[in-house]
């Protein structure tokens, strides 16, 4: 199917939910992005095991990410590009508010429960669970590899990094930029995640989502971050690769159904949750999870 948002078509193949014991059960979740519209049956790099939800019962939305150019237009340099999408952020939104257009066309048929919606998203896509996370009430969970933007990034990845990013229109580490922070970083605004987050990182990408996960974790926000030795951007490891699945079903299963994991090891992680949740509740007047209100 096409949907329009400023004058731009993005692609989306859905997965309705097969019936099963609750057939009256309906959930949404939205996987982003697919930059090939081949891969929207497995998504990119292959972590949110999409037939096995549709099995499960949810309703799968798996959306095609507008590349940086067909936002923009096009540019003298790739970096112009990037800088122009970057710029208070007018490609980010644009993606989020495609999603939720199609999402609430969803909703609006009645085929989805809008207070069960999940996001997940890998490279870019986590990008776009991190902006959802601070600018959308629509989502009741999330899960993000290879997240996130942060005011240290340049800190932490050094000056050669940093003069990319700042071509490309971050802030520089010496500009203060509270205007632009105040949109994309956890770190700075944890109180503002709106759902709790699952992080599943590679040993060579987890630095980039301490300072988010410690902000969480400090606010009392639920948030939980695994990581897994000899990886990079995409997993290869087959027991690795299976243990990402089972955790991001068992992650969606337990904020948006209130289902328990059977096994052993899962229920003692879903015990880990439960605590995080009765937290957040205690701290905050605003409910977690699958009783988070829908939005107007």
């Amino acid at each position: 199917r096409f949907h329009r948002h400023l004058g731009l078509e993005l692609r989306a193949v859905a997965l309705p939910r097969r019936l099963h014991s609750r057939p009256f059960l309906q959930v949404g979740m939205s996987l982003t992005p697919c930059p090939n519209f081949r891969d929207h049956l497995s998504g990119v790099g292959d972590e949110f095991p999409i037939q096995a939800f549709a099995n499960r019962g949810y309703f799968v939305l798996s959306v095609e990410n507008h590349s940086y150019e067909a936002v923009v237009g096009t540019k003298v340099a790739p970096s112009s590009i990037t800088r122009a999408f970057n710029t208070d952020f007018a490609g980010r939104k644009s993606l989020l508010s495609s999603i939720e257009t199609m999402v609430r066309s969803l909703v609006s048929r009645g085929l989805i429960d809008n207070r069960r919606i999940g996001i997940t998203g890998l490279s870019d896509g986590s990008s776009t669970v991190q902006f959802a996370s601070l600018n959308s009430s629509l989502f009741s969970a999330g899960s993000a590899t290879a997240c996130c933007w942060e005011h240290t990034q340049n800190a932490l990845l050094g000056p050669t990094a940093a003069r990319g990013f700042e071509r490309n229109g971050w802030p520089r580490q010496i500009d203060a930029n509270p205007r632009f922070w105040s949109q994309i970083s956890i770190a700075q605004n944890p109180a503002r995640v709106s759902f709790p987050l699952l992080f599943q990182a590679s040993d060579d990408e987890y630095i980039a989502v301490l300072e988010s996960y410690n902000a969480l974790v400090e606010a009392g926000r639920p948030v939980d971050l695994y990581i897994f030795p000899g990886e990079h951007h995409i997993k290869w490891q087959p027991a690795h690769r299976l243990a990402v699945y089972e955790r991001n079903i068992a992650w969606f299963d337990f904020w948006l159904l209130d289902r328990m994991p059977t096994t052993e090891s899962g229920i003692l992680e879903a015990m880990r949750w439960k605590a995080m949740r009765d937290r957040a509740v205690s701290n905050k007047d605003k409910p977690i999870g699958v009783a988070t209100q829908p939005p107007p």
